[in-house]
């Protein structure tokens, strides 16, 4: 057999030069400039957070959308502030002169008080808003959770052990299910509660839907079972809130769970080894009985109907709802839908690297937390106010290679400045219909 000779490929050594001028690697930082342009982002922030003593130097918004954008263009620590800081090209995308260095934006966070806090707090309220200002749902689902960030340290405020064994911070956070917004967030200590203060959560999160939505549908894990959440719930006069909670497999509980009599196969299990049920069981303490869901997971079987697994023949899982209307099935498959709420919480650890926190200061890192929101949340609207509909459910990692981190150069010419992006851009088409939507958008 003849053996085919191959001929080895000459390399090129290529030599390195910085003369260009002009180039930028965040071109696409455009359309969420535009973003923040048609929100009002700067002045909203201006208008309601003070935190500043003097009137020199740099404002509120420089600080907090320096800190955004970084997040946004992939920086995962405050001295990556130092890439957009050194790129004036960038800087006049965004339209800002200038940008903090990362020791003034460590300082900045830590001069944050509680009643700084709430200002901002105040102020990311007024522009979610004004964002939904135009939206008419009357109903959306809820997702709310809280997760260990963990920390390589515990000599941060607040850093201390949690209920998994990690060392870290424990935020409550708050979910749209319809568009993927982060509608609240608040950090809490490691060894904090899971549904601490749940009630003022509740109610932060029911302020910062839509004006037009009446009905609130909400989901939560075990940690939020718990009689005064359940009652707040409840008894909310602003909305009505329909809850659906995991709950704890108690001895009680499953005793009554066992005694269901009667079981309808999930409508998606062809095997029929899925089945629903519901009871009432009224709680220690409680006033009166609430309904329980139940899901039966029955063990596979061979066919001769032995048991191919050693252990007990049933699994359940149980949530309690207020909900009188619908059907167990359609409960318990619309309460299966809360494990989305994973890839939210994985999107701000790894999307967004909101993880690990820059300051040893706890109000700091609170503040980090909430400028992180605004981030998450400008490109969730960007991809819902801009981008194409494919890429609704894309992660923030689509979206940066695909549109935000585009080399590009800037030019000034009598007519004006133009941003020259590579002629072969795949994905041309797509930015300058993005880009013209967003331009289109009016809001009061």
């Amino acid at each position: 057999m003849k053996v085919k000779k191959r001929i080895a490929k000459k390399r090129r050594e290529i030599k390195v030069k910085f003369k260009a001028k002009g180039l930028t690697a965040r071109g696409g930082l455009l359309l969420i400039e535009e973003l923040i342009n048609q929100f009002k982002v700067r002045e909203l922030l201006d208008g309601n957070v003070y935190v500043k003593k003097r009137e020199r130097g740099f404002d509120e918004s420089d600080h907090i959308l320096s800190l955004a954008y970084n997040m946004i263009a992939g920086g995962s620590r405050l001295e990556d502030v130092n890439t957009l800081r050194e790129d004036e090209e960038t800087k006049e995308i965004i339209q800002q002169k200038a940008i903090p260095h990362p020791t003034t934006a460590g300082d900045f966070l830590r001069s944050f008080s509680p009643g700084h806090i709430a200002q901002l707090e105040k102020a990311l309220c007024t522009i979610q808003n004004r964002v939904h200002s135009k939206e008419k749902a009357e109903q959306v689902t809820l997702d709310i959770d809280s997760s260990i960030f963990e920390q390589y340290s515990d000599q941060k405020q607040g850093s201390c052990m949690a209920y998994t064994g990690k060392i870290g911070y424990h935020p409550q956070l708050g979910f749209r299910a319809d568009t993927g917004e982060w509608v609240y967030g608040k950090l809490q200590r490691g060894s904090a509660y899971t549904a601490r203060k749940a009630k003022r959560l509740l109610e932060k999160c029911l302020e910062r839907l839509p004006k037009s939505v009446k009905r609130v549908k909400t989901r939560s894990d075990s940690g939020w079972y718990q009689h005064p959440y359940l009652e707040a719930c409840e008894q909310c006069t602003t909305h009505e809130v329909i809850y659906s909670i995991t709950a704890p497999q108690t001895k009680r509980l499953m005793e009554t769970v066992k005694a269901i009599k009667e079981w309808i196969p999930m409508s998606d299990d062809e095997d029929e080894t899925r089945f629903v049920g519901e009871c009432y069981y009224v709680g220690r303490r409680w006033k009166k009985a609430r309904r329980y869901i139940v899901k039966r997971d029955g063990q596979p079987r061979d066919e001769h109907g032995q048991l191919l697994l050693p252990f007990e023949e049933s699994r359940y899982h149980v949530m309690v709802t207020n909900s009188t209307e619908e059907d167990i099935v359609s409960l318990m498959e619309f309460h299966k839908g809360r494990g989305n709420m994973e890839n939210y919480i994985k999107e701000l650890m790894y999307g967004f690297d909101l993880e690990q926190f820059p300051t040893g200061s706890f109000h700091a890192n609170w503040v980090y937390l909430l400028i992180g929101q605004l981030a998450y949340n400008l490109v969730v609207w960007l991809k819902q106010y801009g981008l194409p509909k494919q890429y609704l459910q894309s992660r923030v990692k689509q979206i940066r290679y695909r549109f935000l981190n585009l080399a590009g150069s800037v030019v000034h010419t009598a007519r004006g400045v133009w941003l020259n992006l590579k002629k072969g851009y795949l994905y041309q088409k797509e930015f300058l219909q993005t880009l013209a939507r967003l331009r289109s958008l009016e809001f009061a």
